[in-house]
């Protein structure tokens, strides 16, 4: 038994869904947010943050597979829930949930644009 077939088989999985989500994600382009008045673009910034290689393979598969909720909350929310300033940015968090999922969607602004930062599900918090 090769031990190493786990492994191969997960990368393979990685590989097919950040394929799939690439073409999609690359055909967006960008999206008009009603809070924000404006578009929000949809660039290589946002696909690197939401495929850093410091996450778990299971956690980029995951973050893919959110990435239509985050184009659909984006579109749909007529209000950001959360602004916050890090490293010189602002940053607008729209949260919802969409097909059933607890899902956040994080707008930077960067010189008086915006752009998809990343996506990610959002669970209950306990305490």
């Amino acid at each position: 038994m090769n031990p190493q077939k786990g492994k191969s088989h997960h990368r393979s999985k990685l590989q097919i869904a950040k394929k799939k989500a690439k073409s999609t994600y690359n055909s967006w382009k960008s999206v008009y947010n009603p809070a924000l008045k404006s578009d929000v673009l949809f660039t290589e910034w946002g696909w690197k943050h939401v495929t850093e290689k410091q996450r778990t393979g299971i956690e980029k598969i995951n973050r893919l597979g959110l990435l239509p909720y985050a184009k659909k909350l984006i579109a749909e929310m007529p209000y950001y829930q959360r602004k916050r300033y890090q490293d010189h940015h602002d940053y607008y968090e729209f949260m919802g949930i969409v097909g059933g999922v607890r899902v956040v969607a994080v707008v930077q602004e960067y010189k008086k644009k915006y752009y998809f930062w990343t996506v990610y599900e959002k669970y209950e918090e306990v305490g």
